[in-house]
Protein backbone atom coordinates (compact mmCIF):
# COMPACT_ATOMS: atom_id res chain seq x y z
CA UNK A 1 0.00 0.00 0.00
CA UNK A 2 2.84 2.12 0.70
CA UNK A 3 4.50 1.39 -2.66
CA UNK A 4 1.11 2.75 -4.53
CA UNK A 5 1.51 5.87 -1.78
CA UNK A 6 5.02 6.61 -3.22
CA UNK A 7 3.72 6.08 -6.85
CA UNK A 8 1.12 8.65 -6.17
CA UNK A 9 3.78 10.67 -4.29
CA UNK A 10 1.47 10.87 -1.26
CA UNK A 11 4.08 10.55 2.01
CA UNK A 12 0.97 10.10 4.43
CA UNK A 13 -0.67 6.99 4.85
CA UNK A 14 -4.17 8.52 5.69
CA UNK A 15 -3.74 10.27 2.28
CA UNK A 16 -2.98 7.27 0.71
CA UNK A 17 -5.73 5.87 2.14
CA UNK A 18 -8.20 8.12 0.92
CA UNK A 19 -6.87 8.23 -2.66
CA UNK A 20 -7.25 4.29 -2.82
CA UNK A 21 -10.67 4.30 -1.20
CA UNK A 22 -11.41 6.78 -4.27
CA UNK A 23 -10.17 5.22 -7.17
CA UNK A 24 -11.37 1.81 -5.83
CA UNK A 25 -14.69 3.34 -5.59
CA UNK A 26 -14.12 4.27 -9.58
CA UNK A 27 -13.59 1.29 -10.29
CA UNK A 28 -9.58 2.51 -11.47
CA UNK A 29 -7.94 0.10 -9.01
CA UNK A 30 -8.57 -2.92 -6.67
CA UNK A 31 -8.49 -2.55 -2.87
CA UNK A 32 -9.79 -4.38 -0.04
CA UNK A 33 -9.02 -2.42 2.99
CA UNK A 34 -11.13 -4.06 5.40
CA UNK A 35 -9.92 -7.84 4.74
CA UNK A 36 -6.97 -8.27 6.43
CA UNK A 37 -5.64 -10.41 4.29
CA UNK A 38 -5.90 -8.30 1.35
CA UNK A 39 -4.75 -5.27 3.20
CA UNK A 40 -1.59 -4.74 1.28
CA UNK A 41 -2.78 -5.97 -1.97
CA UNK A 42 -3.39 -2.88 -4.77
CA UNK A 43 -4.38 -4.18 -8.12
CA UNK A 44 -3.95 -1.35 -10.52
CA UNK A 45 -5.14 -3.14 -13.82
CA UNK A 46 -8.77 -4.45 -13.15
CA UNK A 47 -8.24 -6.43 -16.52
CA UNK A 48 -5.89 -8.24 -14.71
CA UNK A 49 -7.89 -9.66 -11.87
CA UNK A 50 -10.43 -10.42 -14.68
CA UNK A 51 -7.55 -12.91 -16.27
CA UNK A 52 -6.78 -14.42 -12.71
CA UNK A 53 -10.69 -15.28 -12.57
CA UNK A 54 -11.11 -16.59 -15.92
CA UNK A 55 -8.12 -18.42 -15.66
CA UNK A 56 -10.16 -20.86 -13.04
CA UNK A 57 -13.17 -21.46 -15.55
CA UNK A 58 -11.32 -22.30 -18.60
CA UNK A 59 -12.19 -24.86 -20.80
CA UNK A 60 -8.58 -25.93 -21.58
CA UNK A 61 -8.32 -27.71 -18.11
CA UNK A 62 -11.15 -29.84 -16.36
CA UNK A 63 -10.10 -28.31 -12.68
CA UNK A 64 -14.26 -28.35 -12.03
CA UNK A 65 -15.97 -31.46 -11.91
CA UNK A 66 -19.50 -30.98 -10.10
CA UNK A 67 -19.01 -27.07 -9.41
CA UNK A 68 -16.27 -28.64 -7.17
CA UNK A 69 -12.48 -27.63 -7.57
CA UNK A 70 -9.64 -29.23 -5.75
CA UNK A 71 -7.11 -26.57 -3.86
CA UNK A 72 -4.35 -28.43 -5.35
CA UNK A 73 -5.03 -27.16 -9.10
CA UNK A 74 -4.70 -23.69 -8.63
CA UNK A 75 -0.88 -24.89 -8.79
CA UNK A 76 -1.31 -25.79 -12.09
CA UNK A 77 -3.83 -23.17 -13.15
CA UNK A 78 -1.94 -20.25 -11.76
CA UNK A 79 1.65 -21.37 -12.47
CA UNK A 80 1.89 -18.18 -14.60
CA UNK A 81 1.85 -16.13 -11.19
CA UNK A 82 4.20 -16.07 -8.43
CA UNK A 83 3.74 -18.57 -5.57
CA UNK A 84 3.44 -15.69 -3.21
CA UNK A 85 0.64 -13.97 -4.79
CA UNK A 86 -1.47 -16.95 -4.66
CA UNK A 87 -3.06 -16.73 -1.11
CA UNK A 88 -4.29 -13.33 -1.60
CA UNK A 89 -5.67 -14.68 -5.00
CA UNK A 90 -7.59 -17.04 -3.28
CA UNK A 91 -8.86 -14.08 -0.87
CA UNK A 92 -9.95 -12.09 -2.84
CA UNK A 93 -11.89 -14.51 -4.97
CA UNK A 94 -13.09 -15.90 -1.05
CA UNK A 95 -14.02 -11.87 -0.28
CA UNK A 96 -16.10 -12.12 -4.22
CA UNK A 97 -17.71 -15.31 -3.61
CA UNK A 98 -16.57 -16.99 -6.25
CA UNK A 99 -14.93 -19.59 -3.94
CA UNK A 100 -15.61 -21.05 -0.78
CA UNK A 101 -13.94 -23.50 1.32
CA UNK A 102 -16.20 -26.79 2.05
CA UNK A 103 -14.06 -28.54 4.61
CA UNK A 104 -10.55 -28.10 6.38
CA UNK A 105 -8.64 -30.58 4.26
CA UNK A 106 -8.50 -27.21 1.93
CA UNK A 107 -11.00 -27.79 -0.66
CA UNK A 108 -12.39 -25.48 -3.21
Amino acid sequence: LLQFGTLCNFNDREQVLKCTSYLHKIGSIIYYDKVNALKDLVILDPQWLVNVMSSIFDTSGSWIRKGIMDYSALDQIWKAYPQEVRPKLIALLEKLEIVYVLNTNEQK
